[in-house]
């Protein structure tokens, strides 16, 4: 009574996940993601924590170029993330990291 038509075997998978629809998901994923920002321990610097979702590799990268925000507006990003990140600023750090992702895989 509580076995389905195949005993002992399991009903074919289909869903948000089967073959065909994973394979669409990871063709068109980004092949990376920033995953923190913070500032690099010997250089002081600002750097970004990337992930690159095709390897599962950690790459850092120096963030260049001044923050035109105020001092305050940016403690209280961080401390109290009140407040919206810059689009400028966004953009200019997600176009560094491209750069030196593709640097990285060789593109």
């Amino acid at each position: 009574l509580h076995q389905g038509p195949n005993p002992g075997r399991r009903p074919f998978k289909r869903g948000p996940f089967d073959s065909i629809a994973r394979a669409e998901y990871l063709a068109n994923r980004p092949l990376w993601e920033i995953v923190a920002i913070g500032v690099g321990a010997f250089s002081h610097r600002r750097v970004a924590m990337v992930k690159l979702l095709e390897s599962k590799q950690i790459l850092w990268v120096e963030i260049r170029g001044k923050l035109n925000i105020s001092k305050n507006k940016l403690r209280k990003l961080t401390r109290y993330h009140r407040g919206a990140i810059p689009k400028g600023m966004v953009d200019q750090m997600e176009q560094q990291v491209d750069q030196a992702v593709k640097r990285f895989l060789g593109n």
